[in-house]
Formats: C-alpha cells, sequence, structure tokens
C-alpha cells in the first residue's frame, strides 16, 4: 500500500483479503490496524507469511490476521523481556563504573578531564563532563538551576552522576574512560571479556535497547 493518501482500515481489510488474509471478525481486526497501524503491523511482519513464488505480493494459503497479530505480539513480549534484561546489565555497569572512579579520584569532584583518557582530545573530554552536566540537570527540572550549583561545585557525587545518565551516555561515558580503568570494571563484570570489548558490546546494547524502546521489529 502506498504513503501518499490516507487509506481507511475498511479499505486496508479489503486489501489484506485480496491478497490471501483470512479474516473472520472484521470490526476486531479494525481495531487492531487502528490501534497498532497497518505498517507497524502488516508491513514489518508479514515476510514469514508471504508466498514468495507469487510475482505479487500474496499470502500463503490459509493465513489468518490472528497470525500475523500473534507474531507481532510475540515480538512486542521479546522486547520487554529484552529491555528487562538491558536494564540489569546497564544497573550493573552503572554501579561499577562509579566504584572505580570514587575509589580512584573520590566521591565528589572526580569529574574532571584529567581522570579520562589523555588520548581523547580536551573537546571530546570536555563535551563528555558538559553531557553529564546537562544528564544530571534533566531528571530534575524544577529543580535544574540547583541541580547546576550542585555538579559546579563538586557537591553532587559521582554515583548521582552516574545514575543519571542513559545507556547510550554510559556506552559513552565508559568509552572515555582511561585504559586501566576500564580493564579495571571490565574484570568485575566477570563476562570474560576485555575492555574494548565490552565497549563494543555496549554500542550494540544501545542500538538493541533503542529498537525495543521505540517498537522496531525485533525478532
Amino acid at each position: 500500500m502506498g504513503n501518499s493518501t490516507f487509506v481507511p482500515t475498511k479499505t486496508q481489510l479489503k486489501v489484506l483479503q485480496n491478497r490471501g488474509v483470512i479474516i473472520n471478525d472484521r470490526n476486531y481486526a479494525q481495531r487492531i490496524l487502528r490501534e497498532i497501524g497497518y505498517k507497524e503491523l502488516i508491513e514489518n511482519y508479514k515476510t514469514p507469511f508471504l508466498d514468495n513464488n507469487q510475482k505479487n505480493i500474496k499470502f500463503i494459503n490459509e493465513t489468518r490476521i490472528e497470525e500475523i497479530i500473534a507474531l507481532y505480539e510475540f515480538d512486542r513480549m521479546l522486547r520487554l523481556l529484552t529491555l528487562d534484561y538491558i536494564s540489569v546489565i546497564e544497573c550493573k555497569l552503572k554501579a561499577l563504573v562509579a566504584y572505580q572512579f570514587s575509589k580512584k579520584y573520590g566521591e565528589f569532584n572526580s569529574l574532571l578531564p584529567g581522570n579520562f583518557d589523555d588520548n581523547k582530545s580536551d573537546e571530546i573530554i570536555n563535551n563528555l563532563i558538559e553531557h553529564i552536566s546537562n544528564s544530571f540537570c534533566r531528571l530534575q527540572p524544577l529543580k535544574s538551576h540547583y541541580c547546576k550549583k550542585r555538579f559546579l561545585d563538586s557537591s553532587a557525587s559521582i554515583w548521582e552522576c552516574i545514575k543519571s545518565l542513559t545507556i547510550g551516555e554510559l556506552s559513552k561515558f565508559f568509552s572515555n574512560m582511561k585504559q586501566g580503568d576500564r580493564v579495571k570494571v571490565s574484570k568485575m563484570f566477570k563476562l570474560g571479556i576485555d575492555e574494548d570489548r565490552l565497549s563494543n558490546y555496549l554500542v550494540f546494547i544501545c542500538h538493541v535497547r533503542n529498537l525495543c524502546a521505540h517498537n522496531y521489529c525485533l525478532y
């Protein structure tokens, strides 16, 4: 179906039926298409049900719309389960990063350029610290001025600052730590991988997390 014009759900059902999809309960099917969306449901989950021997888009004989909906629901549950495990990884990494930073540089006034990777440019590190500051204040918008003051006068602990980061921001923080600190965090994580591989894993995890959070097809 083209995206240039509005297509009502009744017409969407006719298109599906013409392509071989069995629809017994039209009211139910219309409601699902309105609540989920044709593209979200059909375009993303039609592939396993297509008849590849047909030149035009045709579904395998006896394909019911409930089967496509079931695949969508399976993927929705898979996304939720994946997000749950990602949150466990995020929580553990935040704790380990904050532990290592506070142990080596102190709980307060530790977010200084000299405590990060010497091989990174001053611009990259300064931008990172500024980003951490913004993240710390972002979670408390009604107290943003007070939060900014706490960050600047170093009364905000490294634990508070790390807790405020998204997993994407945490990934950037980890990749800009000194190598020795990244090595220690990687060992404490006990995955049996080195610091560079952990950095790569975090980039991938961030990508998967975004797919899940924004309801993209995951299965």
